[in-house]
C-alpha cells in the first residue's frame, strides 16, 4: 500500500481531477446548449443525443492499490455536489461534511437491508450482450436487488425502487 503521504497526494489530486473534469462538462454543456438555465419559463431546443455517450453528467474516478478501492470521487457538477472517500481516512461530501450523517456510533446495518432501500446503478458504456459481459453481470445485480429476500440462494434484497442513471463516460 502507498505510505500516507502519497495516498494524501493522490486522492488530492483525485478531488481536483474531479472539480476540473466537471468545469469542462459545464463549459461543454455551455458552448452546445447556452447557459444552463432551470428557469421552466423560457422553451429550450432540445436536441437528438448523438450518441450513447454525448452527454456525461457527472465525473468518477476510482484508484485500486492491490486489487482493494483505496480512493473514489463521484463530481456531479450540474448540482455542484462531491462524494469522495480515502482508505484510512473516512467518506466525505463535499470535502466538509463527514459521512456518514449520523454517527456516534455509527449505526449497524439494518437486519433486513436493503428491503426499502432504494438501489441506483448506471448500466455503463459497455453494453456488449454477451454471456459473461458486462451488460448481463449488471442484469443478475439488478435481479438480485429486485427478488425476494433470501431467494436466488440467499442473495434476493427485495429493495425499494430502483433507478437506471445510464452512463455518459
Amino acid at each position: 500500500m502507498a505510505d500516507t503521504e502519497d495516498l494524501r497526494a493522490i486522492y488530492q489530486f483525485a478531488i481536483r481531477l474531479g472539480r476540473d473534469a466537471g468545469q469542462l462538462l459545464l463549459q461543454s454543456v455551455k458552448s452546445r446548449y447556452g447557459s444552463i438555465n432551470t428557469d421552466q419559463s423560457h422553451s429550450q431546443e432540445f436536441l437528438e443525443k448523438e450518441n450513447a455517450v454525448d452527454l456525461v453528467t457527472k465525473v468518477d474516478e476510482a484508484f485500486i492499490i492491490d486489487h482493494e478501492p483505496t480512493i473514489g470521487v463521484v463530481y456531479a457538477p450540474f448540482v455542484d455536489q462531491m462524494f469522495s472517500a480515502c482508505k484510512g481516512k473516512g467518506a466525505w461530501m463535499n470535502e466538509t461534511q463527514q459521512l456518514p450523517l449520523v454517527r456516534n456510533p455509527i449505526p449497524p446495518m439494518p437486519a433486513s437491508a436493503p428491503k426499502g432501500c432504494i438501489f441506483s446503478f448506471e448500466w455503463g458504456k459497455d453494453r456488449r450482450d454477451s454471456p459473461d459481459g458486462n451488460m448481463q453481470r449488471k442484469v443478475e445485480s439488478l435481479v438480485n436487488m429486485a427478488a425476494e429476500i433470501g431467494s436466488r440462494g440467499g442473495k434476493g434484497g427485495m429493495n425499494q425502487g430502483k433507478e437506471d442513471v445510464g452512463n455518459g463516460e
